[in-house]
């Protein structure tokens, strides 16, 4: 596929021709008087450094234009050579500009460092760009670089990535030892294609083939003029690695597919190029080792994991043999009971149904050895949790590493029900260390004896002790405390439809930190709720209908002055929630500012960019208003929609059909079902004065 555009700039004609390869990747001929090389930041030196700057067209190299040596380091020669001239100086960001004296057409550049040794390679480019212009006061951005990785002394000719739009990196030697030069690889010329021969289908995992790929143009035929350095391909499909180089447009070389499958292929990549070669199958190759499919999941002492582990007969590829039923597959890593811990692979699968580990503990695996003997086997980490299978009615549980409790956990316990009637530590008697509670559904009730209490870190020392519920789980509990005795942080987090009900009284931390955070549609309910520390407090999440009820005594008022209720981590005040009887709910405006201004400033056009920094409701609209003269908060000239936002974040909008050399207003404005929010103030810009430029694309 082939796109030519033409621009007009000051009359004069740039053509760009646009080649796009089989990758995706689109190769661009520019054709200007002057370039620019312009670095804006380097790889971490205070000092900058460069050795030569090279450009090509249609992949040949072009002579420095006379009377530029002066002007930067464009080299003598195309021989990497960077031990006469070179430029360098104690700024990160520079430019190199070239006059050609006539418009010249280039496709590819490339950059070396200077010769010093590794120590000056973090003074090369980091981010640049290559600039275009006919008259050496109009720029047009040709090509963007940014955060190219760090350079190194093992760069060799050999494309970092399978992307050819990526750099590539090579080292050649003169007197002055390792040179270091990056540049853009473009189609080689007349390359079309491909062949692939070699391939007799079925194919074996690991058993190397005999191929010969083939370089061939637009007409079929063989390209003979790719050969020699840097022309390489790269394998892909059933296939992997990277080519020697070709002769005469030929490579044959042994390779050996490592992926087994039905209609598989082999992709070649090279020069912008690819190559797919017909389907055909690949058997998996002999067995060599083991390898976990169906990883352990957490369970409870004594309940098989579920879903039930299996094991692969895998070759030395990775693939599954298949073929291989007689195999006998061993598990162990930790006690078990009643478990039948070895079976026989059927097609390759061993499944083991019903393994009951019994050890409590997190980060346990299993390990897997087979009769013959092949390369055994670890599992990923998985926890054996009492969550699963709680204590007896009327005995304190201290929790002491993390845990989850869904509804459907512990079948055991009917709905997916967990009672805990006594005293529920969260990181109990520990010492630093991090102890979180997840609850995802199902109901944990702690509230059926009088000395029934959650504990957040109770008689510990630095334990950070965390409840996170989401979902539609449920508490329900009597006394809650947090960091009773305990020097760390405690955290309760309610999200989506969670739900707590106490019947008794939560204290907030004392001298300690303790936070309650309430967002999406969760309800938190308490008979009284005091003893605040210094750092303590409830923290609501904007645009969101989290409720907090008190059915007791209470002072609103006093928690915010005390600054014991926050929003997203901001101080707020009463006037932002509304207080109905026993409940505290946030209704607050939306916040928003432009501060980011306008971006793409034409003569007729601009962008405007705001930011929605608070929501207050679940959906917030957002305008822009502008014209000629600043109506702060009043009535605008003209008022933009640029739609509903669900969430925090940036917003832009274009608008067009402005006056050319006018100086414009705009203020960013959000809406929402408690009102409007308004900018701080108004920003202002500038549109261009007419040029007479156009711009024609075809």
């Amino acid at each position: 596929m082939k796109t030519t555009t033409t621009r007009f700039i000051t009359g004069v004609a740039l053509a760009a021709v646009c080649l796009l390869t089989g990758l995706g990747e689109c190769r661009a001929a520019y054709t200007f008087r002057y370039y620019k090389f312009a670095v804006t930041a380097n790889q971490g030196s205070n000092f900058n450094q460069i050795g030569e700057f090279h450009c090509y067209s249609n992949g040949v190299w072009i002579a420095a234009p006379a009377g530029s040596a002066t002007q930067g380091i464009w080299s003598d020669a195309n021989d990497n050579n960077c031990n006469g001239t070179k430029l360098g100086g104690f700024s990160a960001t520079y430019s190199l500009t070239y006059d050609f004296g006539a418009p010249t057409t280039l496709d590819a550049y490339n950059w070396a460092t200077g010769d010093d040794s590794a120590s000056g390679i973090d003074r090369s480019p980091k981010n640049w760009t290559v600039q275009g212009s006919d008259d050496g006061s109009i720029w047009v951005p040709l090509d963007t670089q940014t955060d190219y990785y760090n350079i190194n002394l093992n760069d060799t000719w050999a494309a970092a990535d399978s992307n050819p739009a990526h750099f590539n990196a090579f080292t050649t030697s003169d007197s002055s030892g390792a040179q270091y030069a990056f540049s853009f690889v473009p189609p080689f010329p007349g390359l079309d294609h491909f062949d692939i021969t070699g391939i007799t289908s079925p194919l074996t995992a690991g058993t190397l083939v005999s191929l010969t790929i083939t370089a061939k143009d637009s007409s079929d035929v063989t390209l003979t003029t790719y050969t020699g350095a840097g022309n390489t391909v790269t394998f892909g499909g059933a296939f992997s690695g990277t080519s020697g180089e070709f002769t005469a447009g030929v490579l044959n070389v042994d390779k050996a597919p490592t992926v087994a499958g039905s209609g598989m292929t082999l992709v070649v990549a090279g020069g912008g190029k690819v190559g797919i070669s017909s389907t055909f199958t690949v058997n998996p190759g002999d067995a060599s080792k083991l390898g976990f499919g169906q990883q352990p999941t957490t369970t409870a002492p004594g309940v098989s994991i579920s879903p039930a582990v299996t094991v692969l007969i895998q070759d030395a590829d990775g693939n599954t043999v298949t073929g291989d039923s007689s195999t006998d597959v061993t598990i162990s890593g930790t006690t078990f009971s009643n478990s039948t811990l070895t079976v026989k692979a059927v097609s390759g699968v061993a499944t083991f149904s019903n393994l009951k580990p019994m050890t409590e503990g997190n980060g346990i695996t299993l390990v897997a050895t087979s009769s013959p003997v092949l390369a055994s086997a670890t599992s990923s980490t998985f926890a054996v949790n009492l969550l699963y299978n709680p204590p007896p009615n009327g005995n304190d549980w201290y929790m002491t590493s993390d845990a989850t409790w869904t509804s459907t956990s512990g079948s055991t316990y009917p709905n997916g029900n967990l009672d805990i009637p006594a005293w529920f530590g969260i990181g109990a008697h520990q010492t630093s260390v991090s102890v979180t509670l997840t609850q995802t559904g199902g109901t944990i009730r702690n509230n059926v004896n009088s000395y029934s209490k959650l504990m957040f870190g109770y008689a510990s020392a630095n334990v950070d002790a965390s409840y996170v519920m989401s979902g539609s789980a449920r508490f329900k509990g009597k006394d809650v405390y947090f960091n009773d005795n305990n020097s760390g942080s405690s955290t309760w987090s309610l999200t989506g439809n969670a739900a707590v009900s106490l019947t008794g009284n939560m204290g907030m931390g004392g001298g300690n930190t303790g936070r309650l955070l309430l967002s999406g549609a969760a309800t938190f309910s308490a008979a009284s709720i005091n003893n605040f520390g210094a750092d303590s407090y409830i923290s609501f999440t904007n645009g969101t209908p989290a409720t907090l009820t008190v059915t007791g005594a209470h002072d609103f008022t006093a928690w915010v002055n005390a600054g014991y209720i926050r929003v997203d981590g901001a101080m707020v005040t009463m006037s932002s929630f509304a207080e109905s009887g026993n409940t505290l709910s946030l209704h607050i405006q939306p916040i928003v500012n432009n501060d980011m201004g306008a971006t793409n400033i034409g003569e007729r056009i601009a962008t405007l960019h705001g930011d929605l920094s608070v929501m207050g409701s679940s959906t917030v609209s957002v305008f822009f208003c502008y014209g000629t003269t600043d109506a702060g908060t009043g009535s605008w000239e003209n008022v933009v929609s640029v739609g509903d936002m669900m969430g925090v974040g940036t917003f832009s909008n274009t608008v067009r059909n402005l006056y050319s050399g006018t100086t414009y207003y705009y203020r960013a404005l959000a809406t929402n079902e408690y009102g409007l929010g308004w900018a701080p103030a108004s920003t202002n810009f500038a549109t261009l004065r007419a040029s007479g430029m156009m711009i024609l694309i075809e």
